[in-house]
């Protein structure tokens, strides 16, 4: 068990198209990113490595947040998130991911929502007097998982934030779930880039407001780079 009186909350992330672009919702630009990409070549999302630090930090800078990735992604690919993350500067957390018959071909499966919501309880159970925020995509299933996260354990999610990577129809289904979600009194913000959720984390005192200046000054780095997401991307996923 952690020592929970030096932590303000903890973090439980999904990973594929949100901390790093797999276009998960793209058959075959997913299988090209798996064959002809290692950690060092894929990219992750702008302004990522700094908002996961200053969340693991805390306001006070002083916290150390816990923080966990939960993916429907195979076992097969824990070296390349664990060497993508430390080569991005992102920190550090427990992958629980899913092992399975099938994992040769990972890439042909859909988020296992039954995999996720497992993992989701087993975190929330163990550390049962920590408050969490969670973050994950509009591309496949988070808005409806985080959705039951909220409904099962109320009062215990601070913020759930979803990184906008759909087409118009799908935004609209998520946005019907953010909806629902706030009757419950917790904010789910379907959000264009790392900049804007930095901007709530602030407001909800997450994250310090320098913290924030250092998100949207990361986050201009990466879409100035040549490699930046946004050519990378071209238009949201169909």
């Amino acid at each position: 068990m952690l020592a929970q009186e030096h932590h303000q909350f903890g973090i439980i992330s999904d990973v594929d198209d949100t901390i790093l672009v797999s276009n998960a919702t793209n058959f075959y630009k997913k299988i090209r990113l798996m064959i002809f990409k290692n950690a060092r070549t894929r990219l992750p999302f702008e302004g990522v490595a700094s908002f996961y630090n200053a969340l693991q930090k805390g306001r006070d800078r002083n916290s150390f947040n816990p923080l966990f990735y939960v993916s429907s992604s195979s076992w097969n690919l824990y070296d390349l998130l664990v060497d993508f993350c430390e080569y991005q500067g992102i920190p550090r957390g427990p992958f629980m991911l899913r092992g399975s018959r099938l994992d040769q071909f990972t890439f042909f499966a859909s988020i296992h929502k039954e995999h996720k919501m497992a993992k989701i309880r087993q975190i929330l159970t163990t550390y049962c007097d920590l408050r969490f925020v969670l973050i994950g995509d509009s591309g496949q299933k988070d808005a409806e998982i985080y959705s039951q996260v909220v409904k099962e354990y109320p009062g215990r999610i601070l913020a759930v934030y979803i990184r906008d990577v759909s087409n118009e129809e799908r935004d609209a289904a998520v946005e019907a779930i953010a909806n629902a979600v706030r009757q419950s009194g917790v904010e789910m913000l379907l959000v264009r880039n790392t900049a804007e959720v930095a901007r709530h984390a602030r407001m909800r005192r997450f994250i310090a407001p320098e913290q924030e200046s250092e998100v949207k000054a990361e986050t201009l780095k990466d879409q100035q780079s040549p490699a930046g997401i946004s050519e990378m991307l071209a238009g949201k996923t169909a």
